[in-house]
């Protein structure tokens, strides 16, 4: 019984993982002005920057492997440069504000470690800040943009 139940658990969380969701794209054009950019920045440090940068302070240009203390093998887990040098420079605005308040990719799939309880109820003028300190920044190369092994058969990784 305990493994029926343990194996019908692992199939939902499988057809959660692998399923599109999420919902439509909203079409969204930033305008960016230094209101919207500097409130972004102060969002991003107290929000992004513990898990996006090396030292908890901005840029975004990646963080550290949050799986490295884990005892068990399952890979690597970092999360990605948020610079124009990483993949989001290639996201529309709209797909861009998708991915922080429901943890979506552009494809539709689950961005497996996403904290979106923290971004779900963000306000409108918050996320577009978001969107413009985040397309306002310099372009960072950093190895975070390399795709991460942490189940990564999940498209949206």
């Amino acid at each position: 019984m305990i493994i029926g139940l343990f194996s019908i658990l692992a199939l939902l969380g499988i057809f959660t993982a692998y399923s599109e969701r999420g919902n439509p794209i909203v079409e969204a054009n930033v305008e960016g002005t230094e209101t919207q950019i500097a409130r972004g920045q102060t969002i991003a440090l107290w929000s992004c920057a513990g898990c996006h940068s090396l030292d908890k302070e901005l840029p975004l240009s990646g963080g550290e492997n949050t799986l490295a203390d884990v005892p068990m093998p399952l890979g690597q887990a970092t999360p990605p440069n948020l610079t124009p040098g990483g993949r989001i420079d290639e996201w529309t605005d709209g797909q861009l504000q998708r991915a922080i308040r429901e943890g979506t990719s552009p494809s539709g799939h689950l961005m497996p470690l996403m904290a979106i309880n923290t971004f779900r109820y963000l306000s409108q003028p918050d996320l577009d800040a978001i969107v413009a300190y985040l397309r306002s920044q310099p372009t960072v190369e950093s190895e975070a943009n390399q795709e991460n092994p942490f189940l990564s058969s999940l498209r949206g990784c």
